[in-house]
């Protein structure tokens, strides 16, 4: 005879096979289903097995939504561990490519205000589409789920595009716009450029590629741009032109925000160009960790295939418990 099935993890298995298994709730399951074989029956067997399921279920979804959570805390542990190069790679010293006195497009004046400062580019970032992502989720109402796999992917974004940017300037070294103004050659030698400028000043003048607030911009905005085209549905097909408009505002701005650089004389189009594709890519790529394709239907809900591994338990109901009568009692089977 066939004894009680109950299902945990995405897998349903008769209990009476898994006394090997580490999980409580299993354990004490176990020793509720030997109790009844072994002939200490209450006169209700399967009110107890009901009895017994909802509160093994209660028990199982506990373990398996912490493991969910546990899952989500080495992604967000992660990020936090893969800032730290950060500071190291900033402290490199940018490669000094030749420079030469008469090149135009490094001749334009140094400007000590910028438009937009440095301390300004969080603002950009992370704090305009942290309000834009939790002002939507706060009028949709949705689960805390959703929250949390939205920030996460937002930081993913920042930090896939705050690194490859901060590798990428060193290596290249590119001059910027106005970096004979930083230099100061000194005109005693002609064979070459030698700076009189302060280091400092010297070196942040050949970090041109990429622009650094262009791509954290569309690494922030970009992610909250296409976040908002999946909830909107902008390609459901109904072709409404407010839905693509919403969701291209964030996209609008962080590309004034690098134009702003080429006003500053901070950066060449080019510069400003990368950091946008940079930005974009890490966006999308982030978006997608969590997230179906924009064109999909269900792009307003996130992946599902973790939250049905660790909480397939809590999808099931309590009282659906293949029970004695669901396995053949009623044709004359008896629990043994």
């Amino acid at each position: 005879m066939s004894s009680p099935k109950y299902t945990c993890h995405g897998q349903t298995t008769p209990v009476i096979t898994k006394l090997h298994m580490s999980s409580p709730m299993r354990l004490v399951e176990q020793f509720d289903w030997v109790r009844l074989k072994e002939g200490m029956t209450p006169p209700n067997k399967v009110g107890v097995l009901l009895s017994r399921r909802r509160f093994m279920s209660a028990l199982c979804g506990f373990f398996t939504r912490r493991r969910l959570l546990v899952s989500y805390l080495y992604d967000l542990l992660l990020i936090l561990v893969l800032t730290l190069p950060y500071f190291l790679i900033f402290t490199i010293p940018p490669f000094e490519r030749i420079v030469w006195r008469d090149d135009r497009s490094i001749m334009f004046p140094h400007v000590e205000s910028e438009i937009i400062p440095h301390w300004a580019v969080p603002i950009f970032a992370l704090i305009i589409p942290l309000i834009l992502i939790t002002g939507w989720l706060g009028i949709r109402q949705f689960r805390n789920r959703k929250l949390l796999v939205v920030y996460l992917g937002l930081l993913l974004s920042l930090l896939i595009t705050v690194q490859l940017t901060t590798l990428i300037k060193p290596m290249v070294g590119r001059p910027r716009p106005d970096f004979l103004a930083r230099c100061d050659p000194d005109p005693s030698i002609l064979s070459k450029v030698v700076c009189r400028g302060p280091i400092k000043l010297v070196h942040e003048g050949r970090r041109s590629f990429p622009s650094g607030h262009t791509s954290a911009s569309f690494g922030g905005l970009g992610y909250a741009g296409f976040f908002l085209a999946g909830q909107l549905g902008v390609f459901d097909g109904e072709g409404h032109v407010y839905k693509l408009v919403v969701s291209m505002l964030p996209f609008l701005l962080a590309g004034c925000v690098g134009l702003t650089r080429i006003i500053d004389y901070r950066h060449h189009w080019q510069d400003v160009l990368a950091g946008a594709i940079i930005g974009t890519i890490a966006a999308y790529s982030s978006y997608r960790m969590y997230f179906p394709p924009i064109t999909n239907q269900q792009s307003g809900s996130p992946t599902e295939q973790r939250f049905n591994r660790y909480l397939d338990i809590s999808q099931s109901s309590p009282d659906k418990i293949d029970s004695p009568e669901d396995q053949g009692e009623a044709s004359g089977a008896n629990i043994v």
